[in-house]
């Protein structure tokens, strides 16, 4: 099950039919760095080979489907990535 942090509570479960992202802790940094430094907030993830889109991410956060909001915001879609437990 995932679970959306809230900063003012304890972790809120989810179930994980209504979650269509995933939150990640880690993504290239050196194109988010890239964009920050050109002045953006937020942007999209591309896969660096394809230049698929992968998600986005947002340093001001964004609202989880669960209604909780994170901040900051890096999101992947679901149906673009591949899921490997650990």
């Amino acid at each position: 099950m995932a679970t959306a942090i809230n900063p003012d509570s304890e972790p809120v479960p989810k179930p994980e039919a209504a979650a269509n992202n995933v939150e990640v802790e880690s993504v290239p940094r050196s194109r988010v760095i890239y964009r920050l430094e050109e002045g953006y907030v937020g942007d999209k993830l591309w896969c660096i080979g394809c230049k698929a889109r992968l998600g986005s991410f947002n340093w001001a956060g964004m609202q989880c489907n669960c209604g909780t909001w994170v901040n900051p915001a890096f999101k992947l879609h679901k149906n673009r990535i591949d899921e490997c437990r650990m």
